[in-house]
């Protein structure tokens, strides 16, 4: 049996006339998704400085906000029994996110194999792997850690959405970290797309992104 790809985004239909996984229930069936590039990378969780980094972001200045509150509102410096138990429980709060994260990390194995493509459509992802009870398990315990996974970044994105695509037209700006390899696509306030590419591949995919989203702002970091 010959795989069919929707003809929009490029990605894989679960069967002939299937809706398509990625962009918005549109279907198709075509065998030629007019692909540029495409690739399967396996994204680590704990060692990843970025996903570290957006976690930090997405709690570390909620956090200092409601504590400031709490410790301006009891007046906390006035007694050093209240700023004690005031340090405990940020502790306890921040060591909560800490475990909430290791867990999510723990039940996908530390990585979330995905796919991810550019099409002259636009450009998205899908996960590459079997594993959809552990996803759903690290879904749940993502959507506990944020109101809204998006802030996250992609690779968290990845274990609570099997998929997402947004085109060209959608793309607001675009985050390039020479370093990690990883490009952030904006296409809306909670929903960024993170291409996480190879070294053989990076100035590849760069390319692309700078050819087809040409009305997005670039930032080099």
């Amino acid at each position: 049996m010959v795989e069919e790809y929707c003809t929009e985004c490029g990605a894989a239909l679960s069967g002939p006339g299937a809706d398509c996984p990625s962009c918005a229930g549109k279907s198709g069936t075509g065998e030629d998704p007019q692909i540029l590039l495409d690739w399967v990378y396996e994204i680590r969780i704990v060692n990843n400085l970025l996903m570290i980094r957006d976690m930090v972001l997405a709690f570390g200045i909620g956090l200092i906000g409601v504590a400031l509150i709490v410790f301006i509102a009891g007046e906390a410096w006035e007694s050093p029994e209240l700023f004690r138990g005031f340090m405990t429980l940020i502790g306890i709060l921040v060591g909560m996110v800490v475990v909430l994260f290791l867990i999510a990390a723990a039940l996908l194995g530390n990585a979330i194999p995905t796919r991810f493509f550019l099409t002259s459509s636009g450009v998205g992802y899908e996960a590459a792997t079997s594993r959809e009870g552990n996803i759903s398990k690290a879904a749940i315990i993502v959507g506990a850690l944020a109101r809204s996974p998006g802030t996250m970044g992609a690779g968290l994105i990845a274990a609570s959405q099997e998929s997402d695509f947004c085109t060209w037209d959608d793309v607001q700006k675009v985050t390039v970290y020479n370093r990690q390899r990883a490009i952030d696509i904006k296409y809306s306030i909670f929903k960024p797309i993170r291409l996480y590419c190879t070294e053989e591949n990076f100035t590849t995919a760069l390319d692309l992104v700078k050819r087809y989203a040409v009305h997005a702002t670039f930032r080099i970091r």
